[in-house]
């Protein structure tokens, strides 16, 4: 069983901000930034139209994420940019995987535990973020 569907728009990084409590001396607790809630709701609106249950057992996940070139983008290999052609800039790979991750639970799987394959590209392009959730056989693995 596999599905795939794409999230149009600026995709966000996962950051969770911790909150300070003036006069209590104490830090509350992490939350999404209002960007970064904004982005996990829109792909959970773009998953469940396209998820009807969320799958059980072992899962794949695959990721890519695109985003427009900067225009001092250099088009030639240079000394400072010898890759032209990748997107080797901040967020990482990684953090755009844990906000998928987040807003994909009890949508797509059941829980995020159940990724037993986790494949995350970036790239240049339109805005956007290419999701493909497969789940996994005993042939697969």
């Amino acid at each position: 069983m596999v599905y795939e569907f794409t999230v149009p728009g600026v995709a966000k990084s996962e950051r969770k901000r911790q909150r300070f409590i003036p006069g209590k001396g104490r830090v509350g607790a992490r939350t999404d930034e209002p960007d970064r809630a904004d982005f996990k709701s829109r792909v959970a609106v773009f998953a469940r139209t396209a998820i009807p249950v969320p799958l059980c057992g072992p899962v794949a996940l695959e990721l890519h994420v695109t985003r427009v070139a900067p225009k001092s983008q250099p088009k030639r290999a240079t000394a400072k940019n010898p890759w032209p052609w990748a997107d080797v800039k901040k967020p990482d790979c990684d953090n755009y995987a844990k906000i998928v991750q987040d807003a994909l639970n009890g949508i797509a799987f059941r829980d995020d535990a159940q990724i037993v394959d986790l494949r995350v590209t970036k790239g240049f392009g339109e805005h956007g973020v290419r999701i493909v959730v497969r789940k996994m056989d005993e042939e697969a693995a």
